[in-house]
């Protein structure tokens, strides 16, 4: 009897095995599927044609501008972005500046002061601004400050941003002979290193393929957070700032486009800000800018499907929420982790082994393959920011350090992209074991981004 009984539970089990694996195989298909149909629509702005336009400027008419600066213990950083202002090529009696200045360390406290007395020498009327408690960070403080302004146009920039001498000329000029809500300035980045590379590569392809694309697509511009000249009286017309949110300038641009009101990406270098120095400062700003992206994509996202025609809404809902994307990886992970459950597919394998061959062009242009490899890594750390955003309710608006001040520790970030290395490590070692030679080479490229994550941290 008990004989019996063991071969009827073992064949059960094989029964539940033979049936169960030709379904975890098209749960892998399906995965690989889905993560395909995440990477066309997320390059489909691409393969639509740029329409040409005309960055021509004409002659200036000068108008009053309030520029803004708002500071959280920059230190002596601060200077480089207020006397910046000295050297505009800009009537100074038209200028006005105001610092909203939330610092509570002396150095910082001292150095805003000391370059705000500097500019009023050279004939710039200058505030400086603070309040007792940091409510909203600083799209609460922009909030604060919205009656203070009476000039047609506001001028945004970082704390962290050197101004070129023609930024406010240019950025003028091409807004007297157009009608748009803001004007959005092109820059760059400055700083040595892998993660300096990363962040200029993904500016320098956000601002040349996408911006300068959507703005002669007439889809919704980007505001970038500096560089940013707004027409006051629009700004005005949607409600101002929104003090719940952190990210003030995705929200804004959002606000405008739904309102009917567009921005304009201009081309001309407006100033030169600072580059994150380690993968900790730098994932910090993404968790902002992710769960950001995530709260926007709650509030709004709706509205933007419904705002215009379906093509149209669809290319500025892809655009907007472009992190929504990243999950790409995600699913190309978990499908690999079916296949060494999944009876071997030869299909199967070349989907997943797609990621692999994009490798391929990248080796002929070596400076790439650093970018490349951290890709992966940077995809999976979005992902997780952007659930984040998705389940959390109230999010703290979080500065991101430019400069490091001491050597970083090693916090719950740093220790998880180094878990997440050793656990693709693993799988990796155990596809090569089993005889699953493209999901264990997909791991092993997993593995190897985290490790570099976790090195420059």
């Amino acid at each position: 009897m008990r004989t019996g009984r063991k071969a009827f539970k073992c064949f059960s089990v094989n029964r539940s095995l033979i049936f169960g694996i030709p379904a975890l195989t098209l749960g892998g298909i399906g995965l690989v599927i889905a993560a395909y149909v995440l990477l066309i629509l997320s390059s489909i702005l691409y393969l639509i044609k740029e329409k040409p336009l005309d960055f021509k400027l004409r002659e200036v008419n000068y108008v009053p501008v309030t520029i803004e600066i708002a500071t959280y213990n920059e230190g002596l950083l601060v200077r480089r972005s207020i006397l910046s202002i000295k050297e505009l090529i800009y009537p100074k009696e038209l200028l006005r500046v105001l610092i909203l200045d939330d610092s509570d360390d002396r150095l910082s406290l001292g150095a805003v002061d000391a370059a705000a007395q500097e500019l009023r020498n050279s004939g710039i009327a200058v505030e400086v601004i603070r309040r007792q408690s940091r409510e909203g960070g600083k799209p609460g403080f922009l909030k604060q400050v919205e009656n203070l302004v009476s000039t047609p146009y506001i001028f945004i920039v970082d704390a962290d941003f050197r101004l070129e001498p023609d930024s406010l000329e240019k950025a003028i000029s091409y807004a007297s002979y157009n009608d748009f809500s803001f004007y959005q300035l092109r820059w760059s980045l400055e700083g040595n290193g892998l993660i300096s590379d990363i962040q200029r590569f993904l500016l320098q392809f956000h601002l040349s393929e996408e911006q300068e694309k959507v703005f002669s697509l007439g889809l919704p511009v980007k505001i970038n957070g500096s560089c940013t000249l707004i027409k006051t009286k629009d700004l005005i017309s949607i409600g101002g700032w929104n003090p719940n949110t952190i990210t003030e300038d995705l929200d804004l641009a959002i606000r405008f486009y739904l309102a009917g009101k567009n921005g304009a990406y201009l081309p001309y270098l407006g100033g030169t800000g600072l580059t994150t120095p380690s993968f900790g400062s730098l994932f910090k700003q993404l968790d902002r800018w992710v769960v950001g992206d995530a709260q926007a994509l709650k509030a709004y996202g709706l509205k933007i499907i419904k705002s215009t025609n379906f093509r149209r809404s669809v290319l500025a809902f892809i655009y907007l929420f472009n992190y929504i994307f990243s999950f790409f990886s995600v699913l190309i992970i978990l499908s690999a982790i079916i296949s060494y459950y999944s009876l071997p597919n030869y299909g199967y394998y070349a989907l997943l082994g797609l990621p692999i061959l994009g490798f391929l062009p990248v080796l002929f242009k070596r400076e790439y393959i650093p970018l490349y490899i951290v890709s992966f890594a940077y995809s999976i750390f979005m992902s997780m920011f952007l659930v984040k955003g998705l389940i959390k309710g109230e999010h703290e608006f979080k500065r991101t350090q430019k400069y490091k001040s001491r050597v970083s520790k090693w916090g719950l970030d740093r220790i998880m992209a180094a878990c997440l290395c050793i656990t693709t490590m693993i799988l990796s070692i155990l596809g090569l074991t089993i005889g699953r030679f493209i999901p264990a080479t997909v791991f092993l490229i997993y593995a190897v981004s985290f490790a570099v994550v976790t090195a420059f941290w």
